[in-house]
């Protein structure tokens, strides 16, 4: 039998569950919203270079921060919000590709596998920034 005597707080627990072991990234803070219940985790990148193809590239700058849909916690709508770093590479200003979603989307891979459980014949919803949900 195995008893985990270490107390994890609900920050360590959403670390576990939404990023990967071998990402750059962290959870930054955690808010929640009881009014309309929302919840909204902010990563942050945690390294001052990006590893592509094995090269270690300097981070250039941040992205304006963007914000993605993620699977809801309860009843509560769940929501990622990041700065995704660009990087520089023969003279092309580029954006790292995050973990949790496809280049583009406004929704994780959570989520986007959820709806395809539950709706298998339903076309992908794609948010856009125009999207009041957001």
């Amino acid at each position: 039998m195995y008893i985990c005597l270490m107390k994890m707080t609900v920050q360590d627990i959403l670390q576990e569950i939404l990023i990967p072991r071998d990402s750059s990234w962290v959870i930054e803070s955690v808010r929640i919203e009881d009014a309309n219940e929302s919840i909204y985790i902010s990563l942050r990148y945690d390294s001052n270079f990006v590893t592509l193809a094995g090269k270690r590239l300097e981070i250039y700058d941040f992205r304006h921060e963007r914000t993605w849909r993620h699977l809801d916690l309860w009843q509560y709508k769940t929501f990622i919000t990041a700065q995704i770093p660009r990087y520089i590479v023969d003279g092309k200003v580029l954006s790292l590709e995050v973990p949790w979603a496809e280049p583009g989307e406004r929704m994780t891979k959570l989520l986007e596998k959820n709806d395809r459980r539950i709706a298998p014949n339903k076309k992908p919803v794609r948010y856009s920034k125009n999207t009041s949900s957001f």
